[in-house]
């Protein structure tokens, strides 16, 4: 096929924004699309090549599975092995058991499926993942045991027939990605069924300009180009791709390979020297940067700072010149023929495939080599021991990946005290934010002598009628209303936690550098377990209004209720920077750190205002921002104090943090005259 070098100028509109997104959101908001491109790219060429083989009579899949392996693997096989030293030196045990596995899911084209059977709410944090972008290639290459074998068999009916055959293929992709978007978020965005139709908008522009030049339009170019500036800009992680949203990039990146031509502005400006240069290094460049990222996180105590992230994009693109010049090219194929032998790179596939999944089936089986001494002289075990947890009683339900129990409470999630006739009943009911709670509110009312019952679901708010997207959160408060109703104690006291993401789906930012990790899909709000409100277009009134029914509705059943008030978000994982200090430098370096009390006010207003429009002479209120932010903070609010961390990552509260907490809870018990 003719040489375009506005499509290697393409190539680098998508690789940087993605590494700027990478380095840090708020760069490039939207920078993540920069892989729809990649793939509408992916989909173009190769079929473009295929088609080319099957008008001259030359398609064999030998040939088209050299070419990927040449093309795909080698620098591949580079990247993980240079990860590998600083994997085993930095990484936690559990750390490093995930990244085994994905050595051997990534050389099995596999990593997508790996990531998404992870994503639940407390797998590893996306971007400490050294191997999580290759959930990208997986999806291309899983794509690509199929096309060229479809294509080959459509060919002889015709370049129209393909077209519609392929047509439809795309549109029930997108019809079904669409669908997964808005309940199964993870699954839309890491499995190829829903990524099939980007990759086939790339298939439409190789038939529709095979054999012929589609003319070059300034104007459409120019739209092309606007589209991918725009989704770079102002896409965010609540954007739902790969739904509807999705086509502004992906059409802009297929405007762009038709219409922009060398006569076009747009492929001027593509074809210049410095793009087509960063075009060129695009795939090395997008193999490296995470594994930098992510080491750099690893290693470093607090975020990286602004500085620092550039000279690792510095970094990414040195090495991965390098990547290009000395791995990549020599295994390509060129006008001589090729500088390595088919043999060789059949050898080198089979010995780095094996090698990989021996690895990585080496680590799983040791749980991720605890015992390696860390820099600071403890194993990584031991600096492990050190963070500080609160969900210890392993009670929190997580319905992404369990179904609903038929029994409430489970059986291990009753306690008694020990002479088992206790005094009075408490329920713990919320999501995982209560679940951080559990260990220190069991510990303090059963040595009170009293019975506890923990009802706990992860990401499920605890009212009846409100739900999130994708989950049976609506099934879960059925049954918990259910309980509280039929199973009556002698006195309930229900404790129910809140946090501000269930009312706007808005990551929290401190705005000091520490911030919660998002996942690049629509996170989950609170909405109408009947009418319904669109992920992407969260209302706070009417989410406002969907607690306070849901509040009346527990306070309907007659114990007292006590609302525990926000939680003040860290923004730093204060139990990895324990972990860290702990295995790399000295204990007694642990930093104070802590976050504005502003910062707090302001995002919680909604919740605090909701909460506080509640009357009733059974509700009982928790303040935690009396605790942690107190005068004695002067304007801030706890996350590490004297080397003890109050919370277990950014938001969930460890049990060191709870027990600050109980005072106040159980200067209510007495005020309620209970025993």
């Amino acid at each position: 096929m003719k040489y375009r070098p506005e499509i290697d100028g393409l190539r680098s509109l998508a690789v940087v924004p993605v590494i700027f997104y990478h380095a840090d959101p708020q760069w490039m908001p939207g920078g993540y699309v920069g892989v729809d491109v990649f793939f509408v790219i992916s989909g173009y060429l190769i079929c473009t090549i295929l088609l080319t083989d099957l008008d001259l009579g030359r398609f064999s899949i030998k040939t088209f599975y050299e070419r990927r392996a040449r093309r795909i693997l080698p620098a591949l096989f580079f990247v993980m092995l240079a990860s590998l030293p600083f994997a085993w030196a930095w990484m936690p045990a559990q750390a490093l058991k995930d990244f085994a596995q994905s050595l051997a899911a990534t050389v099995l084209f596999g990593s997508n499926i790996l990531f998404w059977s992870e994503q639940n709410y407390f797998s590893p944090a996306s971007e400490l993942k050294p191997l999580l972008h290759t959930w990208s290639l997986a999806v291309e290459e899983q794509f690509y045991v199929f096309f060229p074998l479809i294509l080959w068999a459509l060919w002889r009916f015709g370049l129209r027939v393909v077209l519609g055959c392929f047509v439809a293929l795309g549109l029930i992709s997108l019809i079904a990605a669409e669908w997964a978007v808005r309940n199964e978020p993870s699954a839309a965005f890491y499995l190829t069924p829903f990524r099939t139709w980007e990759l086939m908008v790339g298939v439409f522009c190789a038939i529709i300009s095979f054999r012929r030049e589609v003319p070059a339009n300034q104007y459409l170019a120019a739209l092309g180009l606007g589209l991918l500036v725009y989704a770079n800009l102002f896409f965010t992680t609540q954007t739902p791709v790969p739904g509807l949203p999705a086509l502004v990039p992906v059409l802009g990146t297929g405007l762009i390979i038709l219409f922009a031509r060398p006569a076009t502005w747009v492929g001027l400006v593509l074809s210049n020297r410095v793009l087509v240069g960063f075009g060129l290094l695009s795939y090395s460049a997008y193999l490296w940067h995470q594994p930098i990222f992510a080491f750099a996180r690893l290693r470093s105590p607090l975020p990286p700072d602004a500085p620092l992230l550039l000279a690792l994009i510095v970094l990414t693109f040195v090495l991965a010149w390098g990547t290009w010049r000395f791995v990549e090219r020599p295994f390509r194929v060129n006008r001589a023929g090729t500088h390595v032998s088919l043999r060789t790179v059949v050898a080198g596939t089979l010995a780095g495939t094996a090698v990989f999944v021996g690895l990585g089936a080496f680590g799983h089986v040791n749980n991720g080599f605890g015992q390696r001494v860390a820099p600071s002289g403890l194993t990584f075990d031991q600096a492990t021991a050190m963070v500080p947890t609160g969900h210890r009683t392993d009670c929190g339900i997580d319905l992404s990946i369990h179904s609903q129990p038929d029994v409430l409470p489970l059986e291990q999630c009753r306690f008694l005290p020990d002479f088992i006739q206790p005094l009075a009943r408490v329920v713990l009911i919320g999501d995982s934010h209560a679940e951080a709670m559990s260990s220190a509110v069991v510990q303090n009312f059963v040595d009170r002598g009293w019975q506890v019952d923990l009802l706990l679901f992860r990401g499920c708010p605890p009212f009846y009628g409100v739900t999130t997207p994708g989950t049976g959160c609506n099934g879960h408060a059925t049954r918990l209303i259910e309980f509280l109703e039929t199973e009556k104690a002698e006195i309930d006291l229900i404790l129910a936690a809140f946090r501000p993401q269930g009312l706007f789906a808005k990551p929290f930012d401190n705005g000091e550098g520490g911030h919660e990790r998002a996942v690049s899909y629509a996170v989950p709000i609170y909405e109408d377990a009947y009418l319904g409100i669109a992920p992407e277009t969260p209302n706070v009134n009417k989410a406002q209004i969907l607690i306070q029914k849901g509040m009346a509705r527990l306070l309907e059943i007659g114990p007292p209720l006590m609302a525990i008030y926000p939680v003040p978000e860290a923004g730093w994982y204060a139990g990895e920077i324990i972990e860290k200090y702990a295995a790399f430098y000295d204990s007694s370096q642990y930093p104070s750190l802590s976050t504005s009390y502003a910062v707090f006010k302001d995002r919680n207003a909604p919740i605090i205002e909701t909460l506080d429009a509640i009357t009733s002479p059974r509700l009982r209120r928790v303040y935690p921002d009396k605790v942690f932010c107190n005068q004695a903070q002067k304007g801030r609010c706890g996350v590490i104090e004297d080397g003890v961390a109050l919370y277990e990552d950014d938001d969930h509260i460890s049990s060191a943090g709870t027990q600050l907490l109980m005072p106040q809870i159980m200067a209510h018990v007495d005020e309620l005259g209970l025993p």
